[in-house]
């Protein structure tokens, strides 16, 4: 019995861990650079018209961005953080959701990507598009009739 094959995979595999290695060790880097000099803050005004055409508040650039250019999980930190403080109802933290699905962490993921072969300007320009529409039609459409409704969790006596 040949092992060939095996330390093929185990080269092939240090091989692409390296590689990740070297995408991802520079981006978490610069994500704390980021988040240290407040960058995020500075960049929210560009985004605040396309936050319109999505049906969106203002207040929702910074949660966006941050899913955008941190991943789902900072993202999803300041977007709670904006509900505890009542800034985002639930509805716009709903859409603001619709749009990290489908576009989330962009350098990351497309870097990722590019390692493998993928075409990243084809992924990146469907996935942007598909995250604005979806949102666009949840914002203006499907959303704009939603109402906050609380659950009513007391047992109901059947008679």
């Amino acid at each position: 019995m040949s092992w060939s094959w095996f330390l093929e995979t185990l080269v092939g595999c240090g091989h692409m861990m390296f590689q990740i290695l070297m995408i991802a060790i520079p981006l978490m880097i610069f994500v704390e650079f980021c988040k240290y000099w407040n960058i995020m803050e500075k960049c929210a005004p560009v985004f605040r018209p396309i936050m319109g055409f999505m049906g969106l508040p203002k207040e929702a650039v910074l949660p966006i961005l941050a899913g955008l250019f941190f991943g789902l999980l900072y993202g999803a930190g300041v977007i709670l953080q904006y509900a505890a403080d009542g800034a985002l109802q639930k509805k716009d933290m709903i859409g603001i959701a619709i749009f990290l699905v489908c576009c989330h962490s962009l350098f990351e993921d497309n870097m990722l990507f590019f390692t493998v072969g993928a075409n990243v300007p084809l992924i990146l320009g469907i996935r942007l598009v598909l995250a604005i529409f979806l949102t666009a039609f949840w914002g203006r459409v499907w959303g704009r009739n939603y109402k906050e409704t609380t659950c009513n969790h007391e047992k109901e006596e059947i008679v």
